[in-house]
């Protein structure tokens, strides 16, 4: 064939070859669904977390004594790690035992003078007074097993120059410009001039170092109350002084509603071929209603 020939059939056929660029409009659309996906996403999490802060009435005889709060003040020293279970929040209880197998949903460190610092009380890194952070239900105080003075220091000083930093919403373990609870205390401890590594979970899709890391580190030493690592009423349940009583009727129309949202949300945020995940984020919106438990003793 002609060289003519070929030149002209390749042109044609380059001239028929179908574009496969969409169009501006086109992209457009694309972009915008894809910022609306992302919106949603987030503001689900953020209603999530919001969630989870519900806080419901308790008694007050569940809440620590007054003989308890000193007894705390009086063992704590500057360095220490208190962790936290509070009654008042079943949604974090429940989300705890469930993605981290742990009755402690919190963690904070005792810098001295009567504070505590700690991200998540508020959404930041920021100072607590120690009355405030022990008005809550269970307690427990951990001490790492530190080489010497200067490693309390050290850790003490790491936490004190976070303060105002944001509250890793993503918890995401390798961001070190936000913190959740437990990766300040286990940023903390590896600044120290002998450094304690704190064990790394995965819960989900993510490595995190949760309050059950710091439990089951063998360089923590737990001070009070007891040694057990177990919440107060975990404690009078195995002992037999309480009794645990779980009540659900209270809960079916709330749970009519979470099972709704669930839906919806699912079907927003996960697409339509996926309904197993569809599926399970509505189930997983279920049993956080549903966890909810009436405590008598």
């Amino acid at each position: 064939m002609h060289r003519h020939h070929i030149r002209t059939s390749s042109a044609r056929a380059e001239v028929q070859k179908p574009n496969s660029e969409p169009s501006p409009a086109t992209r457009r659309v694309l972009v915008g669904l894809i910022k609306y996906r992302v919106m949603v996403r987030k503001r689900l999490w953020h209603f999530l977390l919001s969630l989870l802060d519900t806080r419901v009435p308790i008694l007050a005889s569940h809440s620590l004594s007054t003989e308890s709060r000193q007894q705390i003040k009086e063992f704590l020293q500057a360095g220490d790690v208190l962790l936290e279970s509070n009654r008042a929040y079943p949604g974090w209880q429940l989300l705890s035992r469930l993605m981290v197998g742990s009755p402690w949903m919190h963690a904070a460190v005792y810098v001295g003078n009567g504070i505590v610092v700690d991200a998540g009380t508020e959404p930041r890194v920021a100072r607590i007074a120690i009355d405030e952070f022990l008005n809550t239900t269970d307690i427990i105080v951990y001490r790492p097993r530190f080489a010497g003075p200067e490693d309390a220091q050290a850790a003490v000083s790491y936490v004190l120059k976070q303060i105002g930093r944001p509250f890793n919403v993503s918890f995401d373990h390798g961001d070190n410009r936000s913190f959740y609870c437990s990766q300040l205390v286990s940023q903390a401890l590896l600044q120290m001039p002998h450094p304690i590594n704190l064990p790394v979970e995965r819960v989900l899709w993510k490595q995190v170092v949760s309050p059950r890391s710091i439990a089951r580190s063998q360089d923590m030493q737990c001070i009070w109350p007891d040694g057990s690592g177990k919440p107060a009423l975990e404690r009078a349940l195995e002992q037999g002084s309480a009794r645990l009583s779980i009540s659900v009727k209270p809960y079916l129309e709330p749970l009519r509603w979470s099972v709704a949202f669930g839906a919806i949300a699912g079907g927003m945020c996960i697409p339509m071929h996926q309904p197993a995940q569809a599926l399970m984020f509505c189930a997983a919106m279920a049993v956080l209603t549903l966890g909810r438990a009436s405590f008598k003793t």
